[in-house]
């Protein structure tokens, strides 16, 4: 039976092999990628998987996580990038592992698998593996990042389950160093746990984040940082990122109320457009789902009784509640209301409710 998901070399790939020893340089491989395969059925077949230089539509890159020789068979290397918990939202169909200077190695045509994200209420890593068939040579290296390399939940436990534990201590307790040989502390002196020191007598070491002062509206302290752009709390501080992000979604935010901006087709604007009609003439308003993002709403709002307000989905249909679909709404002459479309894919859009 013809293996129907696998991991091939590209031709850049099978070049950066044939050229290491002749080189002497050794192919070190440092990232990986995955994508949605362009959120449809994806079936390449090996040949145009080999001609490939990057994946039809990545949705996450990160380093790789491991990269050896598997020891079962030398002609092959086994190789590790991990998803982690905050990315995702997506349908993995494929995966790209690359080089150093950003050449496409291989690629991997994998099973389809959805990636949750801690809003769809599972909270997990998706670990991508698989075996690259290198021919035999043993100069396949990787390079890493060890700040930003993740541990998979497997990993840790049999790290965990395989360890001594005789030389640590337990987090809850502070050992006296009589006990210190028949516990888990290691060797030394150690203060008793009751005891303290103002704050302003210490000037070096470490302090437990428990003990230091949070800080309020009102006085200076400890705060903990946060990306999120939805949060409403007040002890929290936003990180560069966020503010980056926020800048981003601001630019590129359409002013809510464009009115009566005649026969148009929708710009690339993002998360949320909103029309105004209110002079009584009739219009066509296009949507162009192919320069949106998917859950980017559309709102259209006519005000006046005269004229007809149209609205046209330019890639297709636009699709119904019910599981119909028109070329176009429309609000008729005689009539007002408030039309509200949601784009779900580079070509379809849905009504999502109005008159």
């Amino acid at each position: 039976m013809t293996q129907k998901y696998f991991t091939v070399l590209t031709l850049a790939g099978i070049a950066a092999l044939a050229n290491s020893p002749v080189l002497g340089q050794p192919v070190v491989v440092t990232h990986f990628s995955v994508g949605d395969g362009g959120g449809v059925l994806y079936d390449p077949d090996v040949e145009e998987l080999k001609a490939s230089t990057e994946l039809v539509n990545e949705v996450y890159r990160g380093a790789i996580n491991e990269l050896k020789l598997d020891p079962k068979n030398s002609a092959r290397h086994y190789i590790e990038g991990v998803v982690p918990v905050s990315e995702g939202g997506w349908t993995v169909r494929e995966a790209g592992w690359f080089l150093e200077d950003g050449t496409m190695f291989a690629v991997t045509k994998y099973p389809p698998s959805y990636k949750s994200i801690p809003e769809d209420g599972v909270v997990t890593e998706l670990p991508v593996r698989t075996y690259i068939a290198t021919g035999g040579i043993d100069n396949v290296q990787m390079k890493i990042d060890p700040t930003v390399v993740l541990a998979t939940r497997d990993y840790v436990e049999e790290l965990i389950g395989n360890h001594e534990h005789n030389d640590y201590a337990l987090k809850t307790e502070v050992l006296t160093e009589a006990d210190s040989d028949k516990r888990y502390q290691p060797k030394g002196r150690y203060a008793a746990a009751e005891h303290k020191h103002d704050a302003s007598e210490i000037e070096s070491g470490v302090f437990a984040v428990e003990r230091l002062p949070a800080a309020t509206t009102q006085k200076k302290g400890v705060v903990q940082l946060s990306s999120a752009l939805d949060s409403s709390s007040s002890s929290t501080a936003a990180t560069s990122e966020a503010l980056k992000r926020v800048n981003e979604v601001a630019q590129n935010v359409m002013a809510v109320g464009i009115r009566n901006p005649g026969s148009v087709t929708s710009l690339a604007w993002k998360k949320y457009q909103s029309v105004l009609y209110d002079n009584g003439q009739s219009h066509t308003f296009t949507i162009d789902p192919s320069v949106l993002s998917d859950g980017d709403i559309v709102e259209v709002e006519k005000q006046s009784t005269l004229g007809q307000i149209n609205v046209r989905n330019n890639r297709g249909q636009i699709l119904l509640n019910n599981g119909a679909s028109d070329t176009q709404h429309y609000i008729p002459a005689g009539k007002c209301g408030l039309f509200r479309f949601k784009v779900i894919s580079r070509t379809a859009v849905r009504f999502i409710g109005g008159f």
